[in-house]
């Protein structure tokens, strides 16, 4: 049995470990599609399985501690969302205690994520991030990030996010075994708790070839302890170098089907079940490199992509800049407004087309 797999039954939030031969019995019984391999040196097309069994879960990120935002529930009707990212619960400093943003107390949102859970909408807490501290790294124990966790769960949420960026965060072997073995132990002792790593996405090598995320060490090190991963989400903006700036939708596919390949050799599953565990957050309009744009077509792009092959997860950064900037914003990228031409929430429209 491949360690850390699992799949949906019967209904949204209950999942079970299932064996290969069960996941390539559910493939075969796919409707199958005939994509073209463009990972491949060869050229050669790649008869591959489309996920019809997982459905799309659509999970914008909420930047919870922006001055005047809507509540989540109002958030989830306005971008069509059956899922949300609440982001970011992180530490301040090296102090082993997390903190929405590093400023503010956790159980701040309790209402509000209740309020949510009960309209149906699946809650992700996502720690870490490009700023602020990391709860394993700052905790460096098991037992303490555990506890830290613990504050996450007990906000009524099934559902934790780690976002784990940097060059030197990512390959913290400390910090991913602390990490890895406190989540091994809440899931012990919580059997609904589903997990993510959200990971950055190498540049492409091409324009039509990624190979998925740059590093993949806190994913296999949960792996290795025995998580159980319910996806791997990947960050498809500021690649840099040269192939990404020419379009953003081709990096962010492209990226993303070296990702499938990932999670193929990684968690042991085959096509179908592979393409379930993929997760794909561009950050919409302009991005931290200047000369990387994602643009209304690039969403269009990117929805086409996840309906045709059974995507598991659909998000991006993020809510507040889902609207046009004013004349008094003079510098990108900003948390309230994405530089491009746009409508209110017209990235949202064309993500959601994923639920249909």
């Amino acid at each position: 049995m491949a360690r850390g797999q699992r799949r949906r039954q019967s209904g949204p939030g209950r999942w079970v470990l299932v064996g290969v031969a069960v996941v390539a019995a559910i493939a075969a019984a796919a409707t199958v599609l005939v994509l073209q391999n463009r990972g491949s040196d060869e050229g050669v097309a790649e008869s591959s399985t489309a996920n019809t069994e997982l459905s799309t879960v659509y999970a914008p990120y909420v930047y919870m501690t922006l001055a005047d935002r809507p509540t989540l529930t109002q958030i989830a009707e306005k971008t069509g969302a059956n899922a949300l990212h609440l982001a970011f619960a992180i530490t301040k400093g090296d102090t082993c205690s997390l903190t929405w943003d590093g400023t503010t107390a956790l159980d701040t949102y309790k209402n509000e994520i209740t309020a949510a859970t009960d309209k149906g909408i699946e809650v992700i807490v996502s720690s870490g991030g490009a700023a602020g501290g990391e709860v394993a790294e700052a905790c460096q124990t098991a037992e303490a990030t555990q506890e830290q966790l613990q504050k996450l769960i007990d906000l009524g949420v099934r559902y934790l996010d780690f976002d784990v960026e940097g060059e030197e965060r990512v390959v913290n072997a400390t910090a991913n075994t602390a990490r890895a073995q406190a989540i091994a132990a809440l899931q012990e002792k919580y059997a609904d708790l589903k997990v993510s790593f959200t990971l950055a996405a190498a540049p492409p090598t091409a324009a039509d070839k990624a190979a998925g995320a740059a590093s993949t060490a806190p994913w296999v090190a949960a792996v290795d302890a025995g998580v159980a991963i319910d996806r791997i989400n990947l960050m498809t903006m500021n690649f840099g170098g040269d192939i990404a700036s020419q379009d953003m939708g081709a990096a962010a596919t492209a990226a993303a089907t070296g990702l499938h390949a990932q999670i193929q050799s990684i968690q042991g599953v085959e096509a179908a079940e592979a393409w379930g565990m993929v997760g794909i957050t561009p950050m919409i309009g302009v991005n931290d490199v200047t000369a990387e744009t994602f643009s209304l077509e690039n969403a269009e792009t990117i929805a086409d992509f996840v309906t045709t092959n059974g995507v598991g997860m659909l998000s991006y950064w993020s809510v507040g800049r889902d609207t046009q900037c004013g004349a008094d914003v003079t510098e990108q990228p900003v948390p309230t407004c994405s530089g491009v031409e746009q409508s209110d929430y017209a990235f949202a429209s064309a993500f959601k087309t994923v639920l249909r």
